[in-house]
């Protein structure tokens, strides 16, 4: 079970769980998410525009994870977990789903990660890309989506 992450309301100090929707449904993740075994180099050269797209997004990802999460470390925990979430839900609304879901996973085919991180990284890619497409959160922020999935339980937290 993953390990869900307390968030409290800066001003009245009470949990924040109230304010998730209760239409909020978490999408069914597939046991099997394939990678692949192109990597980076091949993603780039299949959607060089696409890869231009991640790049860009990788360093917002990371800073905003930072500025949310500032007391957290980047592996494995509700970081590492937003970082993944706000990328790949955005690089979803700029690309489509399964495009951003074959350059997702050739990062997971470069990235060197144990086993552990590779399938908390590829199971929050894959709610976010769905997510961050579906029509119902349409209008609503990353950050915004990012509240509902985590405190939903749609996220997996190692840390």
């Amino acid at each position: 079970m993953a390990e869900r992450a307390q968030f409290v309301d800066p001003i009245t100090g009470r949990p924040e769980g109230d304010r998730i929707s209760p239409s909020a449904i978490c999408p069914p993740v597939p046991s099997q998410r394939d990678i692949g075994v192109h990597g980076l180099l091949g993603a780039g050269f299949r959607d060089p525009l696409g890869m231009a797209f991640a790049t860009q997004l990788k360093d917002m990802a990371e800073a905003k994870a930072k500025e949310r999460f500032p007391a957290l470390g980047t592996g494995s925990t509700a970081r590492d977990a937003f970082r993944h979430f706000y990328g790949a839900s955005t690089l979803a609304r700029l690309v489509g789903p399964q495009r951003a879901r074959n350059i997702l996973n050739a990062v997971e085919v470069s990235g060197g990660n144990g086993a552990a991180d590779q399938t908390m990284d590829t199971w929050n890619n894959h709610v976010a890309v769905t997510m961050g497409h579906d029509p119902r959160y349409r209008r609503m922020s990353v950050e915004d989506i990012f509240d509902i999935a985590l405190k939903s339980g749609c996220l997996k937290v190692n840390k």
